[in-house]
């Protein structure tokens, strides 16, 4: 299946079917909804929960969460912070919104009086119950160095009230909180970078994003902060307690909007750092499927130059683009074992070629698909052995962003789809035995069988392969490539 990941404008404008543009997706996603993979993520519900409001009628709101779970299947993409990978679970976006509705809607700015009062309420009644208070008076004793040391802090946060570590502290929570919550706040102090000697090129909207990487560092190199746009991000890496792929992404994201590339002007009177940050968190998710869909500029020129630099290759398209290029997307595809065929010796063509691999005694020839086969594969891969007259071919699917994962529902769909091409009939079971072979088991299983080719399924990682092999006497060769 192809999947689409769709920013929530996109989502939510919908329901706006007086515009024509609306009105064409809506009917495009209607015409391919079984051959299309839509998941949602908690920054989808990060953006409806500005407008929700506790102890309010929010009937619109989940309305929306409702909007969201037809869309969506109930397929969620989560980062989990602990297994410092993207998980791929089943739950309706109702479910994940009141799991964290408290939190999401507190926004509560951090007060650390407050988390000491109810840390040392927490230890009362037990052995511990002075360490609350003796940990505060040690860190209201506590300088914050000599008076050339708090005299620049002091000027960091433009005060004169900052002597100790409490202090410190709680200007820290202060300045933090107002820079997600407070939109003056947060662009003052976007504005520090300006002052400070970094500014782009007034025309760095029409940079290339395989440019924009190479244009930051050139223009920061030769600030003030004589430090590249790359070691910048790299150093910054040192200061934080989770370094993981999910938090290096969103801080590039945030760190091209702050040092004046494409910035978001939070024009709306509820927008503050937390938009900027959510757009992050959209970019990321989307970089596990096939297509973003966006009509945010701001956030698709950022996208494009990050998804540029960390070589993936999720297309952006705005909802126009998207449009005009349905047929390309939604291509015409092989209905028999003769129309694959064919297709199959049409791709033997340069503009298709990508690499040659020499393995042991194999040669591995890989082409480039220009287009998913059968909405999945993307790469068709050649083997021929030395002093064998016999080759292989199969097509694969080769990740080239931040996918590691399948969803059962979109193996289930592959496999209905190459069952319907081939004329073996394997009965109502005939997608669980596949599955097995997916899964669980490490052998082939025949589609196809003649004179000259004998055509299978394997699995291939834990992603499916659909492999062809020709030679006047029928086998298969073992070793694979390294395409990943």
């Amino acid at each position: 299946m192809i999947r689409i990941y769709f920013d929530w404008n996109v989502i939510s404008n919908l329901k706006r079917t007086e515009i024509e543009k609306f009105q064409k997706l809506n009917s495009i996603l209607k015409k391919y909804e079984h051959r299309i993979f839509i998941p949602f993520s908690n920054a989808h519900l990060q953006d409806l929960r500005k407008s929700f409001r506790k102890d309010e009628d929010n009937s619109l709101s989940y309305n929306d969460l409702k909007l969201l779970s037809g869309l969506s299947k109930n397929y969620f993409l989560e980062w989990s912070t602990n297994e410092k990978r993207t998980l791929y679970l089943n739950a309706t976006p109702e479910e994940v919104f009141n799991k964290n509705k408290e939190y999401w809607t507190g926004n509560d700015p951090i007060n650390i009086e407050n988390v000491f009062d109810d840390f040392i309420t927490s230890l009362e009644n037990t052995e511990m119950s002075d360490i609350g208070k003796q940990l505060k008076k040690v860190l209201q004793l506590t300088s914050i160095g000599n008076t050339e040391t708090q005299q620049g802090i002091n000027d960091f946060f433009e005060t004169d009230n900052i002597s100790n570590m409490w202090e410190l502290l709680n200007q820290t929570s202060r300045y933090m909180s107002g820079l997600m919550n407070d939109k003056k706040a947060f662009i003052k102090n976007r504005n520090k970078l300006k002052e400070g000697g970094v500014n782009l090129d007034i025309n760095h909207g029409n940079w290339s994003e395989k440019d924009v990487f190479d244009k930051l560092n050139e223009t920061l190199e030769q600030s003030e902060l004589k430090m590249s746009f790359s070691d910048f991000l790299e150093y910054s890496e040192k200061f934080k307690k989770s370094n993981d792929l999910f938090d290096k992404f969103t801080d590039a994201y945030v760190q091209l909007d702050m040092f004046g590339y494409k910035q978001d002007k939070l024009k709306k009177p509820n927008n503050d750092m937390n938009n900027i940050l959510n757009d992050s968190h959209h970019a990321f998710y989307a970089a596990h499927c096939d297509y973003f869909i966006a009509d945010d500029i701001n956030l698709t020129k950022k996208a494009k130059a990050l998804y540029s630099n960390y070589k993936l290759t999720t297309n952006i398209f705005t909802v126009d683009e998207f449009i005009e290029n349905e047929k390309t997307i939604f291509c015409n595809q092989p209905k028999s074992i003769e129309e694959l065929l064919k297709l199959q010796a049409d791709l033997y063509r340069d503009e298709n070629f990508s690499e040659v691999q020499e393995i042991d005694d194999l040669t591995y020839t890989v082409f480039k698909l220009p287009f998913l086969l059968f909405d999945y594969f993307n790469y068709l891969v050649i083997v021929q052995q030395k002093d064998n007259d016999g080759f292989e071919y199969y097509f694969k699917r080769a990740y080239k962003n931040y996918s590691r994962f399948i969803f059962d529902t979109e193996i289930e769909t592959l496999l209905k789809r190459i069952i319907d091409v081939f004329p073996i009939y394997y009965g109502k079971n005939a997608v669980k035995e596949f599955k097995e072979v997916i899964y669980k088991e490490e052998k082939n299983l025949i589609l196809f069988q003649d004179k000259y080719y004998n055509v299978f399924i394997r699995k291939g990682d834990y992603k499916p392969e659909l492999a062809f092999y020709y030679s006047k006497e029928i086998r298969t060769l073992s070793k694979k490539s390294k395409t990943n």
